[in-house]
């Protein structure tokens, strides 16, 4: 059947052409020429075949293009689609039928869409004559520009777009997206459609009516991504007109059928005038202008619309101007009377100074930027039109809005979060920390803590990353990590960040105020909802301390037998000074008996500071011992953690934590337990003799105590986070200096010394700003409690002068009291002293803790037995294993390596082949299959036994600092000096070691710096052959060795093999070439496997990582690049096979193409019949073990997935091996084909095969197939 097309070329009128059988588009000097055989160059070749229509490139210079794509084979067109060759546009209109009223004149002058007015019979509804306006109609595609005629229209995004009037010109209806085209006016009438559609959906528009009266059509909805037709007019239909350009004013905002004003916020979604802004762009102190009034509909909604007949309309934004406005210095609260918002006007007005006040450091002054507050009822989600918010809030800073629901059943949220958001949209990078700023505003609402929700959730399934989460669960994470930024440091710390970053650049500022990036800081809490500080109080100090002192039971006896002897003193000396004093106002005074009573307090004293000595001495033993138990216990517990835990953590940090830390909390348990029993006990006595000596005295006295308890409550917490700020830190300060230390060569290589200044003196002042901050906390804390103590002896002196005046009260006692004081106050100061030593030592036992709790991932199973040495194989059975849980590193490997054999483990950087060794040490296990030696698993095996037999040789030696004898030998502690030269001699390492000065005695220094990097890698084979293994693991053992001791190394390897497994990995291929078994790893799945031979003749991975080694052409980019006909493959499809040529390439037109990349793969499940472009892939299936097999390989012209298309729910999948480009049919492209080609609607008739079976049992299909088995035969 015969196709319309419109012509169009730069400079020339447009023009209709005709489409019957084969067109072909050439070029001579007049212009474009369609099907002329004086032309020579021919571009491309349009196909008209029944109700199809194809194009296909014919050589042009510049390619052929459908809608802006090139195409690569033949494609099917449909009605507006654009053909492009060269900068000669041709615009598929459809059909031409043979109704005369049904089509448009194939050969006119006049402009597209237009027809001769004198054809038109009388009375009939038709389009519109010819006027100076032109067409109006919407323009297509997301985001488009709405188009209207000479006459303004508007058109948002999301949103109804509105045809302006076009004076005198037709009015047709383009295709909207996400909304319906709005035609406008006609000479004769206005035309009007409503359309419903998902924001971002195709959407087609009506015509407008023509002289004669209104009329409205719809048409089917296009595919996305291309545009929709227009539809004309009921009555005369004219040929449909492709999408034009623009004319006249495009706004963003509303939606109305009067020009829309300009906007100069942000995009908001809109549904008829009731506008709803999203969060938040650029802050704008405006007035609001006047709301838009809703457009008014006339009759009955076009059928599918929202304002459907009998439903009802969505409540509309209020419009701001009649509201009542409640003025305010820091607001502008607008509210509807007589509705809950007027009721709750007052207080919120309040609540909004308060929060002003509170965020001043955002930028909330000055108080001249007034935002306006609306308090209403229940609006449309701004995020889902089609529902509505019946609390919350939304904050519009681009207009200087916020807009609070409230009713009787949902208060107004506290204004300090959508406050927070309104200023901290206009900082510099407001949108970089807008999450922090929401979480800041939920802070100073006092919003509860959810971190315990936020542990359970992360135990459970884990947190994600803070930028990807969503919702509620976004908010309490940005609500937990700014308190846990606020615990590091200072408010005023958060407000730099916030006031300070410029956009992109948040990162560098944080890292200059806290030491560290966004995502370390995100790593830190995350593991600080692990841990509940509640443990680590002053209870939980004293618990450790309890439990450390349990072993020195006797020497805790002795001390509190040397307190009570110190005691005495203090027990004695105020009745003794009491007396000294009444003897001395005595009128005739004795004094021998005052001798004899200083006699008395100089022996006391005498033997009091001898028991105070050896306290102290068995004291500082006591505490020390248990700090050496506690970082024995530490260091034994960082041997069990796994490579995991260490991988999370800076090594200065752990170091900070096993030395600084540690030393805190020496000095705490020291002061605890040498003197805060001695405090404790002289504060009981001398309040009892105070007491003795005058009971009000006593009192007055006493009452200090819990004055200053009170106050060190207070002050606990505040303490406490300054103490870990400070050990955090040092820890920070230690790993900088370990790193500088570590990198010095890169760093003096690249100039780096001024910069890691910097950054040292960074980390130090930031340790400086923290310590500073908790000695002035400790000095606030020391002035309270010396004017509690000042204040007391004032009013013991006021009190104790009176009684004394009244006789009832002796100026001995009196004397003894005042003394008195400085006793009972002065334990009362130390023990405060030593709870703020307590409170710096929990700090570091919150640190030391993570340490101490620390559970090892691998450890031994309570039932593990011991595994005796590996005889028949190594499996690795079914593995699946993730670092982190999230990205997998290996995905179903499955190997079997037989006992005393050499394998490989070879693939692109990345692969997961240093992984497998790390699973057969047991270094990690894996998330799903297990590792299994002579068939036992290895977890039910202890680790001694299983590391016992496995040498290992790491990509990264390492070696200790001491002697070549001593480096060597740890491959087994007590080995003889022969057998450590004999292991020398087989690394090619003994040569070497002759020539030094002290031979096998000399030091290596530390890390190894004075070897080489090959003499290190040979010292660690050395090392790990005179284990003597049976299995023996190399990872990259020969990298950093010269051809020439790496042909040595592998003689070496060939003769020490003998009757060990040597499992390898390497990235250097011709140090394997003779091994037993290669298996090939790509994005952690096996590919290949095979001998060197066997993989190099596959033309696979491998073959291609052996080619670019050697300097080869990559088979890859010569092998597969054979290009078949889609249509000649379709042949061999049942379907398709009653098809003729003109059929097949109908169909083949009908297939997408598609690119996978080598290792990507294409489930069958999609239901998609894929044919075989380019390329080579493999298939896989699952066996009745649900293991993954490779059952068939594809090349050029074969098909995948037709069980699929035909409803087979089969997990295979098709995995490229390389490069492959694919046609794909869907099933929806199959039906429609089935419509039209009766050939193949006739195969989906399920009509029976003459070779089918006529009965029987079905048998499931066994995938076990042998390699030979596992390749199609080529397509013929």
């Amino acid at each position: 059947m015969a196709q319309l097309v419109e012509v169009r070329e730069p400079g020339l009128p447009a023009r209709t052409a005709v489409i019957d059988g084969v067109v072909e588009v050439g070029r001579d000097a007049s212009g474009i020429l369609l099907s002329d055989p004086e032309t020579s160059r021919r571009h491309a070749a349009l196909t008209s075949v029944e109700d199809f229509l194809t194009v296909r490139d014919l050589g042009s210079t510049n390619g052929t293009t459908v809608n802006g794509n090139p195409i690569q084979a033949e494609t099917l067109l449909e009605p507006g689609d654009i053909v492009g060759v060269g900068d000669v546009r041709i615009v598929v209109i459809g059909l031409l039928t043979d109704d005369p009223t049904d089509s448009a004149p194939t050969d006119t002058n006049l402009p597209v869409g237009q027809v001769d007015t004198e054809e038109l019979p009388s009375g009939g509804a038709a389009p519109a004559g010819p006027g100076a306006g032109g067409p109006g109609g919407a323009g297509p595609g997301p985001g488009g520009p709405g188009a209207a005629g000479p006459g303004a229209g508007s058109r948002g995004l999301g949103e109804p777009a509105a045809g302006g009037p076009g004076a005198g010109g037709p009015g047709t209806g383009g295709p909207g997206t996400g909304g319906p085209g709005t035609a406008g006016p006609g000479a004769g009438g206005r035309g009007q459609a409503l359309g419903s559609a998902r924001v971002g959906d195709p959407q087609p528009g009506s015509a407008g009516a023509g002289a004669g009266g209104a009329g409205s059509a719809s048409a089917p909805i296009p595919r996305v991504g291309e545009p929709a037709p227009n539809v004309p007019a009921a009555g005369r239909a004219q040929v449909p007109t492709p999408p034009q350009p623009a004319v006249g004013s495009a706004a963003v905002g509303s939606a109305s059928v009067s020009p829309a004003p300009a906007s100069d916020g942000p995009p908001r979604p809109a549904l008829g005038s009731a506008q709803v802004p999203v969060p938040v762009a650029g802050r704008a102190a405006v007035t609001p202008g006047p709301t838009p009034q809703p457009p008014q509909y006339d009759g009955a909604a076009a059928e599918g619309s929202a304002f459907q007949t009998g439903q009802p309309l969505l409540p509309l934004r209020p419009a701001l101007e009649e509201m009542v406005a409640k003025e305010t210095d820091a607001a502008v609260l607008r509210y509807r009377r007589g509705s809950a918002g007027e009721a709750a006007v007052s207080a919120y007005a309040t609540a909004v100074k308060r929060a002003r006040k509170r965020l001043a450091g955002l930028g909330s002054e000055p108080w001249g930027v007034k935002p306006q507050i609306c308090l209403v009822d229940p609006f449309p989600d701004p995020d889902d039109p089609g529902s509505i918010l019946t609390s919350g809030t939304v904050v519009d800073a681009a207009r200087g809005e916020i807009f609070v629901v409230v009713t009787a059943e949902s208060p107004p949220e506290p204004p300090e979060r959508p406050l927070a958001l309104f200023f901290g949209a206009a900082l510099p990078a407001g949108r970089d920390v807008e999450l922090l700023i929401e979480g800041y505003g939920l802070h100073l609402c006092g919003v509860p803590s959810a971190d315990p929700y936020l542990a359970e959730i992360d135990e459970e399934r884990g947190l994600p990353p803070l930028v990807r989460a969503e919702g509620e669960l976004r908010t309490l994470m940005a609500l937990s990590f700014v308190r846990f930024l606020l615990e590091r440091g200072t408010e005023a710390d958060l407000w730099k960040v916030f006031t300070t970053s410029r956009p992109g650049q948040v990162d560098l500022t944080v890292q200059e105020i806290y030491g560290t990036g966004l995502s370390g800081l995100e790593e830190q809490w995350l593991r600080s909802l692990e841990v509940e500080e509640d443990k680590v109080r002053i209870t939980a100090f004293l618990r450790l301390a309890g439990r450390y002192l349990r072993p020195y039971i006797r020497r805790e006896v002795e001390i509190g037998f040397y307190l009570l002897i110190e005691l005495a003193f203090v027990a004695v000396f105020p009745f003794a000074f009491s007396r000294m004093i009444n003897e001395v106002t005595q009128p005739n005074p004795n004094f021998d008996y005052i001798l004899q009573l200083i006699g008395l307090l100089a022996g006391t004293f005498a033997i009091s500071l001898l028991a105070e000595l050896r306290r102290n001495y068995v004291s500082a033993f006591v505490s020390s011992s248990i700090v050496r138990a506690l970082r024995m216990q530490m260091f034994a517990g960082l041997q069990s953690l796994t490579a995991r835990w260490y991988n999370a953590r800076k090594q200065g940090d752990i170091l900070s934590r096993l030395l600084s830390d540690v030393g805190m909390l020496e000095q705490g348990l020291s002061n605890a337990v040498r003197e805060g029993l001695f405090q404790s006990l002289t504060l009981i006595v001398s309040g009892i003799v105070l007491l003795q000596l005058n009971w009000i005295l006593g009192l007055i006295v006493l009452t200090g105590a819990p004055i200053v308890a009170f106050i060190y409550r207070r002050l606990d917490g505040p303490a406490l986070k300054r103490s870990k700020a400070v050990q955090e830190n040092v820890g920070a300060l230690v790993s900088v200096a370990a790193e500088s230390y570590q990198a010095h060569a890169v760093v003096q290589a690249f100039g780096l010394e001024n910069e890691e200044r910097s950054r040292f003196g960074r980390a130090s002042d930031r340790l400086f700003k923290r310590q500073l901050s908790l000695q002035l906390f400790s000095g606030l804390f020391d002035l309270s409690v010396d004017a509690v103590v000042t204040t007391l002896r004032l009013i013991t002196l006021v009190v104790g002068s009176y009684l004394v005046i009244k006789g009832s009260l002796s100026v001995g006692d009196f004397a003894a009291a005042i003394t008195q004081i400085a006793t009972v106050v002065g334990p009362v100061t130390a023990l405060t002293g030593i709870g703020q030593q307590i409170q710096t030592s929990t700090g570091a036992l919150f640190r030391v803790n993570e340490i101490l709790g620390a559970k090892p991932e691998i450890d031994d199973h309570p039932q593990a037995t011991p595994l005796p040495p590996v005889r028949r194989e190594i499996r690795l059975a079914d593995i699946s294993f993730s670092y982190d849980g999230d990205r997998p590193t290996l995905r179903g490997v499955d190997v079997t390596i037989k006992a005393g054999t050499k394998v490989a483990f070879v693939g692109p950087t990345g692969a997961g082949k240093s992984s497998t060794l790390q699973l057969i040490m047991r270094f990690y296990d894996p998330d799903r299959g297990a590792v299994l030696f002579d068939g036992r698993d290895i977890r039910g095996a202890t680790l001694a036994s299983l590391r016992g037999q496995l040498g290992v040789v790491f990509q990264e030696t390492f070696l200790f600092d001491g002697t070549l004898r001593d480096n060597i030998g740890l491959g087994r502690l007590g080995a003889s000096p022969e057998e450590i030269e004999k292991a020398a001699r087989a690394a090619q390492l003994h040569e070497y070691i002759t020539t030094l000065p002290r031979g096998y005695d000399t030091p290596v220094g530390e890390r190894g710096v004075r070897l080489s990097g090959g003499q290190r890698q040979r010292l660690a084979l050395a090392r790990a052959l005179l284990r003597d293994p049976a299995v023996l693991l190399l990872d990259e053992a020969t990298s950093a060795l010269d051809p020439r001791t790496e042909r040595l190394v592998a003689e070496t390897l060939e003769s020490v093999s003998s009757g060990r497994t040597l499992i390898a990995v390497t990235h250097r291929l011709t140090s394997i070439v003779d091994y037993d078994q290669i298996y090939v790893l790509e994005s952690g799945q096996i590919v290949e496997q095979g001998t060197h031979d066997e993989l190099v003749a596959l033309g696979g991975v491998y073959a291609d990582l052996w080619a670019e080694q050697n300097g080869l052409p990559r088979p890859s980019e010569t092998a597969g690049d054979d290009v078949v006909d889609p249509a000649g493959a379709l042949a061999q499809v049942p379907f398709f096979a009653g098809l003729d040529d003109a059929e097949l390439r109908i169909v083949a037109a009908s297939l997408r193409e598609i690119r996978l990349e080598r290792g990507d793969t294409l489930p069958a499940r999609t239901g998609q019949l894929a044919v075989v472009v380019r390329g080579q892939g493999r298939v896989f299936a699952p066996d009745p073990t649900g293991r993954a097999v490779q059952v068939a390989e594809l090349g050029p012209g074969q098909v995948f997935g037709l069980g699929a298309l035909l409803g087979d729910d089969t997990a295979a999948e098709l995995r490229a091996d390389r490069r492959m480009e694919l046609g794909i049919l869907t099933e929806q492209a199959l039906y429609a084909l089935a419509t039209r080609l009766p050939a193949v609607a006739a195969a989906l008739n399920a009509r029976r095969s003459p070779s089918a079976p006529l009965g029987g049992e079905r048998l499931s299909q066994v995938r076990m197939l042998p390699p030979e088995l596992r390749r199609l035969p080529p397509a013929s």
